[in-house]
């Protein structure tokens, strides 16, 4: 899809025609998180024959060695974010530092145990 293709719906349209008419019953996204996850949700409905959706984020850059993976260490120590981070800090600074701050506040609340679930009584 082309860029910001989750804002125009003539594109959303070709992209259900597309898959509805290929009977797929399993679709892989790859654009990356959380665009995927939000288009997903918002999207799956439309294509009511798809029974398993993937999200894949870039495994497939991974896997076809256009992006280098994080040293063994920093997967590890669940750190492969901040390495990404380190490597394109234009393109990864507002995903982590303005989109998660939500999490990181939740996260935060949960290490000082001031954190309440709201699914619990």
């Amino acid at each position: 899809p082309s860029y910001g293709f989750e804002n125009k719906p003539e594109e959303n349209e070709l992209i259900y025609r597309t898959i509805n008419a290929s009977g797929a019953n399993v679709v892989l996204v790859g654009v990356g998180a959380p665009k995927q996850e939000k288009w997903i949700f918002r999207h799956k409905s439309r294509m009511p024959g798809v029974d398993i959706w993937m999200a894949l984020g870039a495994t497939v850059d991974f896997e076809a060695g256009n992006v280098k993976r994080a040293p063994k260490w920093m997967q590890m120590l669940a750190m492969e974010w901040f390495y990404r981070f380190l490597m394109e800090p234009k393109r990864m600074f507002r995903r982590y530092f303005v989109d998660d701050v939500k999490f990181f506040l939740y996260f935060g609340r949960q290490l000082l145990g001031i954190y309440r679930n709201p699914f619990k009584d």
